[in-house]
Order: C-alpha cells, then structure tokens, then sequence
C-alpha cells in the first residue's frame, strides 16, 4: 500500500491523497439487495415508489479458523471502506479470508494452537488466546465473549493493548482505541500484530463527489433555507412550532 500525492492544477485534485494497493484484486465482500417500499409520512404518500438498500457483509473472520492450519495465497481490497484482505487455503482445500495485518505475505502459515504451544513456531501474526500475549504488547481484531466473532479494534489502523491480569481471577484488562480499559476473560481469541491501513487517516478528499460516491447524503437544515423554499425559512426568530416541508406540524408541544 502506498500514499500518493497528486501534484495538479485544478482546485479539487489539488490537495488529493489516495491509496495505491500494490499485488491485490479487486473484490466486493457485500451483497446488496433493493427492497420495494411505498413511503408514507403522517398518511401522506410521497410521490412515487422508493428503492431501499441493504448491505449484507460477509461473515469471513470466525473463531473456528483457528482449528485448522491455512496458507497465505494472494491479496485483495476493497475500497469503501478501505480495507485490505488476504485469501489462505487449509489441507482441505477451502478457501478462507482473512483481515489484513502488518506482517501478512504470500506463504506466511497460520497454525493451530496445539502447534503454537509447542514453542516451534513464532507467535508473531498468530489467533491467540489473551492469556498466552504477554502484557503491554499490540493486539487487534479482538473477539466477543458471547458470539466469537471480531468485535473490538477491528478498523483501520486501530490497535489494542494488554494491560495487567486481575488477581484471582480469569480476567484482563484491554486498552481499546478509544483508551477505555475493558475487562475480558483470558480465553477471547485475538491478532497478535498491527493492524494496517494506518495511512487511513492521512487521506485528503479530492472534492465532494468522494462523500457522494459512498452513499452520504447532505441535509440542510430548514431554518437556513429561504422562506420559499421551507415553511421554517427566513431570518425572523418567532416561536413557531417545528413544520415539515409540506407545512404540518412536526413535533407537537414544542
């Protein structure tokens, strides 16, 4: 992955950043579906009907990975949101992705816990239990206690840390992202690396048809329109209850 800086003339690309992935494909990990629905606000029908979106995401990181051994193969990415992913194979021949770390190339040999605790193989980039990581080291992609599946420290560029064990108990304490200490019992699995994509913040938007093209829409408030075009429009600060645009009132009592 590399930050590349484009050197133009125009004014929207003039301060652009962006991300170029390097020996990676191409792939859609969503699957989308148009859901057909006729929209009614306070028994009035908008005109016409509306095409609802949901995104279903893949489930593709799972506790069970960890019962097998699996090979690195090749690379992929996706863009909105920008993340990188890897594709292993186990001895059965199945196909698995995996979440993107620092350490991550084509070979590289994840292997079961049995194997690990052997103390042949590195631990480095391995799915560990908490209580094998020893304290004040990076972890990420922590898992959930009740469905095992990644939970915590899972974006991009987002690390966790391994705070103190508490006495007497099967418990630790985990720095997340957001520098609140979490207890989490010493069995959840997590990624003992980095994460990557920690150029992730240092992207600089090439104009606003970036925020158009993911799906974000803008909203203007009626209170800053012109009085044409909202019944809140204007300069005049009257009491006057909340109204829709098509003039009913909205909240009631206020």
């Amino acid at each position: 992955m590399l930050l590349i800086k484009t050197y133009s003339i125009t004014p929207k690309q003039r301060w652009r950043k962006y991300l170029k992935f390097l020996y990676c494909k191409k792939f859609f990990f969503h699957k989308f579906t148009f859901i057909k629905k006729n929209k009614k606000i306070k028994k009035k029908l908008i005109r016409g009907i509306h095409f609802f979106k949901k995104i279903y995401s893949y489930q593709f990181f799972n506790i069970k990975i960890s019962m097998f051994n699996y090979i690195i193969q090749n690379f992929g990415y996706q863009k909105r949101p920008i993340r990188e992913f890897a594709f292993g194979k186990n001895i059965f021949n199945q196909m698995q992705l995996f979440l993107f770390t620092e350490h991550l190339y084509p070979g590289f040999k994840l292997y079961n816990l049995n194997y690990l605790l052997s103390g042949k193989y590195s631990l480095i980039n391995q799915i560990l239990p908490l209580w094998i990581i020893p304290i004040n080291s990076t972890i990420c992609y922590l898992f959930n206690v009740n469905n095992q599946n990644t939970t915590y420290a899972k974006s991009s560029g987002c690390n966790a840390f391994k705070k103190k064990n508490v006495k007497k108990s099967k418990l630790c304490y985990v720095e997340l992202p957001s520098k609140k200490l979490k207890l989490l019992p010493l069995y959840v699995y997590c990624v003992f690396s980095n994460n990557k994509n920690f150029f992730y913040n240092k992207l600089v938007e090439g104009g606003w048809g970036y925020t158009q093209k993911s799906k974000k829409l803008v909203s203007v408030r009626g209170v800053a329109k012109n009085p044409v075009d909202h019944p809140q429009g204007g300069r005049t600060k009257a009491k006057q209850p909340e109204l829709s645009p098509w003039g009913w009132i909205a909240k009631r009592n206020k």
